[in-house]
């Protein structure tokens, strides 16, 4: 082949049978015809809603409201497949005479949008888009409530890595960077009849409880992480302070990143060792939380500043994120405190 034989190509000249039978073979559309010629009546009955937002951004409450008001729900999450798979389905249900339907996914590109509402207009239905603004922290607060009601727990990074992909019950904690990343914020001039931007609020805390939340190296206070009993030293008006709040009804909660269990520095059985020796110095009623995962992107919920640890903590004990103060030095110790709602003082003007 030569560069003017390649060239030859643009001579081609398709009839409209020759259309036809490439519509029919590629995978995507042709769209020859205008978008407005396209576009569903105003009065045409029905309509296709999508319901979009990060994972944990709270689409399946948004989702249900539309499902008792009779309309048809279709979700990647219980019906599997891929996201591209469910407009087959829409089809079918538009096809059957069901013009009520609502699709609560993901859906951060125009792309994947599209399919959608190339799908409902080909039977002149139209489609209304909500897109729910939650952020980063508001999503995970919901997304590991959500785990911690299927699990009991938070799923461990080789339970991520090996169910993830299917089971939106062991989501990655990066998923929802990663629609940051890729989003493209829906537009009307996608073919919406209208976009419905909601943002997020929490419904009151159920909590009532009152807890400390404090980082275990800082409370030692060491120059570095203790690794074995020896090294747990608390000193005594540290001892003291939190002791005046247990006795004012406050929980202790301590979380320690341990990336030493990964790195073959320390064992769960020493780790395991000096949570002991603090709670002899605390009280046996404190709790303490590891996280023995490596840095790097987070591939667990329970390494600070994601709050995964403490919330198992707050569920448990019926402590109130609000109502809660983060005790630290660190920029993920206040940034914690930012993502749940609660205060932040720093260790020093603490502790005194």
């Amino acid at each position: 082949e030569t560069a003017s034989s390649l060239a030859c190509v643009l001579d081609i000249e398709l009839d409209d049978d020759d259309r036809v039978a490439l519509d029919a073979r590629f995978s995507g559309r042709l769209l020859r015809v205008p978008r407005a010629e396209r576009r569903p009546s105003e009065d045409a009955s029905g309509e296709v809603v999508i319901v979009m937002g990060m994972p944990g951004a709270g689409k399946t409450a948004v989702a249900r409201e539309l499902e008792a008001d009779g309309y048809e729900r279709l979700n990647r999450d219980a019906l599997g497949g891929s996201l591209a798979g469910l407009t087959p389905r829409l089809d079918e249900l538009l096809a059957a005479g069901c013009h009520r339907v609502v699709l609560d996914n993901t859906y951060p590109t125009r792309t994947s949008r599209n399919e959608v509402v190339e799908t409902a207009w080909q039977r002149g239905v139209p489609v209304r888009c909500i897109w729910l603004t939650t952020d980063v922290a508001n999503a995970q607060i919901n997304s590991i409530r959500r785990m911690l009601d299927a699990h009991g727990r938070l799923p461990t990074p080789n339970e991520i890595r090996q169910r993830g992909k299917k089971d939106t019950r062991y989501l990655s904690p990066d998923a929802q960077f990663r629609y940051e990343r890729t989003l493209e914020p829906p537009t009307l001039d996608e073919g919406f009849t209208s976009v419905d931007v909601r943002a997020f609020v929490r419904e009151p805390d159920p909590g009532e409880a009152r807890a400390l939340i404090l980082d275990f190296d800082d409370l030692v206070g060491g120059a570095t992480p203790a690794l074995r009993p020896d090294d747990v030293a608390i000193e005594q008006t540290r001892r003291d302070a939190l002791a005046r709040h247990r006795e004012d009804g406050w929980l202790l909660f301590v979380h320690a990143w341990r990336p030493q269990v990964e790195r073959n520095q320390t064992t769960l059985e020493d780790v395991d060792a000096c949570f002991a020796r603090m709670r002899d110095l605390l009280g046996a009623d404190v709790e303490i939380a590891c996280c023995p995962h490596d840095a790097g992107p987070p591939v667990c919920w329970c390494r600070k500043p994601i709050p995964g640890s403490f919330l198992e903590f707050a569920v448990r004990r019926g402590a109130s994120l609000a109502r809660s103060t983060v005790v630290g030095a660190s920029a993920a110790d206040r940034t914690m405190a930012e993502r749940i709602g609660a205060r932040f003082e720093p260790s020093g003007s603490f502790f005194g």
